[in-house]
């Protein structure tokens, strides 16, 4: 299952929760009796961690597979609940567990497929004739996409930018084929602008049109990589309408 940046930061803010509220168990199991409800209350407590950390770290990561030990071995002895040691064990893995989530969320946080620089030079660009709010969203999407791996969703947004922007060029451009063979923007331009819309199209064909079968298509991100070319379509585009400012 993936889990997506924000919801990651949702189970960092619940583990801190639950490992206050673990820490806050210690004085009560100092005590010499433990009551049931405090006995169900940790088991619940370790569990839903247990849980959150599966969902984000994989089935089979280390932190939760020592907290499930944790919790298996200590109603296996006497008398039949964590000890102040147990407690501590946990918490620390906890807090290990919330950190690795903070260092995938920064790792991914730095993955673009837009260059962040196009997409602040798009927003600062105020012009009657083109809204470019959408032509910004759909950059913005593309990277979200890419930082969470869903890589099928990239193709279709990137043919959508092709469909979306034919008219920057020429006030009568429909479709983006008209910009490769009528835009004066040189041999190298219309052979990237090829690759680009040929390789996109294909792939968010497939993925559209194709039926379920005994196998499908899975997109990868070597596949689905047009990074350099919509680069290119991108300073393009940036480079006409801040000559229309002017």
């Amino acid at each position: 299952m993936e889990v997506y940046p924000y919801e990651i930061r949702e189970y960092i803010s619940q583990l801190d929760e639950y490992s206050k509220e673990v820490t806050e168990l210690k004085t009560i199991y100092d005590l010499p009796a433990h009551s049931i409800s405090t006995l169900f209350s940790f088991t619940r407590l370790t569990t839903q961690v247990s849980d959150l950390i599966r969902i984000a770290l994989g089935e089979d990561n280390f932190y939760s597979k020592n907290i499930d030990d944790i919790l298996t071995s200590a109603f296996k002895k006497a008398p039949l609940s964590p000890t102040p040691a147990d407690i501590k064990d946990i918490q620390r893995l906890v807090e290990q567990a919330a950190n690795k989530y903070q260092k995938r969320i920064e790792t991914k946080e730095q993955k673009y497929y837009v260059d962040p620089k196009r997409i602040e030079d798009l927003k600062m660009i105020k012009l009657q004739d083109f809204d470019l709010r959408r032509l910004v969203l759909l950059c913005e999407n593309i990277n979200i996409a890419y930082r969470n791996g869903a890589f099928l969703t990239i193709p279709l947004l990137i043919r959508t930018i092709l469909n979306h922007i034919p008219p920057i060029f020429k006030e009568d451009f429909e479709k983006f084929e008209e910009v490769i063979n009528n835009y004066s923007g040189g041999k190298s331009f219309k052979e990237q602008m090829e690759i680009l819309n040929s390789s996109m199209r294909k792939l968010a064909d497939n993925y559209l049109h194709s039926n379920i079968g005994s196998s499908v298509l899975i997109p990868n991100e070597t596949q689905i990589d047009q990074k350099t070319n919509l680069d290119v379509l991108l300073s393009k585009i940036i480079s006409r309408l801040n000559s229309k400012n002017t």
